[in-house]
């Protein structure tokens, strides 16, 4: 009899987890897995037909009735047809997103459960507070860093607070982190006083690369979209393209994306080009260009 999986929720990035995991599964068992359109025909009996956003098919009852096994990515709350209840418990993941107000307190018992994952045991709830304070209740970020401190340790044991400091010290780019989340707000004002905190007490050609060189990935990532998006391709194949964390995807670029568009994305990987040619054509002081360059382009986005 074939077999029904349904992996639903609004919360994205739960939801593509547990959608990788089944995927890995299937994978190792050399189990191949098709579209719906790709079903029947001469395809092997043994596949798993992959249907992504199910919750906006019109044809779930035909879906239902083929002879493949089949998946269902449903990213909306648990409907309450009949068909669901016949899928069983153990086949079904509902992971939805929680009131803002409950973010913080819904991330700091995921990064405790996440060390687990690495088999390690559980951090001590202040360490989870406190880099849920520091980073934020972004749950994808959590887990790589959840990750980056358990690979850097190595051994299982409780994770301390100087584990933490010492990871988060080696890789934390909160300023610039920042700088990506106001430069989409244009305000010439917010950015520079950002761009101010990247650069420390003496910035130079040396930080002036390390801008330039922080943000061109997401830069791209924005135009690419933006561009994308202009000839009426639909958000999930963009993601698909680029590669991109479908979480992250639909989270940090697609709406940037569209609130920037293509021309001013453009226009910002020129000021950034600009930036970039001052240090590497010797000029005298190269950061002053690139505050000027982002700034000038804060003005003219509008």
């Amino acid at each position: 009899m074939a077999e029904r999986w349904i992996i639903g929720g609004t919360h994205d990035y739960l939801r593509w987890r547990e959608a990788q995991k089944l995927r890995e599964h299937l994978s190792k068992q050399s189990i191949p897995v098709i579209g719906p359109e790709d079903a029947g025909g001469f395809v092997d009996p043994d596949s798993v037909v992959w249907v992504a956003n199910a919750n906006k098919r019109k044809d779930i009852t035909a879906l239902l009735a083929l002879d493949y096994d089949l998946v269902l990515e449903w990213p909306a709350k648990k409907p309450e047809d009949p068909w669901v209840a016949k899928i069983p418990a153990k086949r079904q993941s509902w992971n939805d997103a929680v009131a803002i107000w409950e973010e913080d307190g819904v991330a700091v018992n995921f990064v405790r459960k996440e060390c687990l994952r690495h088999k390690f045991p559980e951090m001590p709830i202040e360490l989870a507070q406190s880099l849920v304070q520091t980073l934020g209740p972004d749950l994808a970020q959590l887990s790589w860093e959840v990750d980056k401190v358990c690979r850097n340790i190595g051994i299982a044991r409780i994770i301390t607070a100087k584990d933490l400091k010492e990871t988060l010290a080696g890789s934390n780019k909160k300023p610039l982190r920042d700088l990506v989340d106001i430069l989409p707000s244009r305000n010439a004002g917010s950015v520079l006083r950002v761009l101010g905190k990247v650069g420390g007490g003496n910035p130079g050609s040396g930080e002036v690369m390390q801008v330039v060189r922080g943000l061109l990935g997401t830069v791209l990532d924005w135009t690419a979209t933006a561009q994308a998006l202009e000839t009426k391709r639909q958000p999930d194949a963009i993601a698909e393209i680029l590669g991109a964390n479908p979480y992250r995807f639909k989270k940090f670029i697609l709406p940037v994306a569209q609130g920037l568009g293509s021309k001013s994305c453009l226009s910002l990987l020129q000021a950034m080009s600009h930036a970039e040619n001052a240090v590497l054509s010797g000029q005298r002081d190269p950061w002053t260009v690139l505050c000027g360059e982002l700034a000038m382009w804060c003005k003219e986005a509008k």
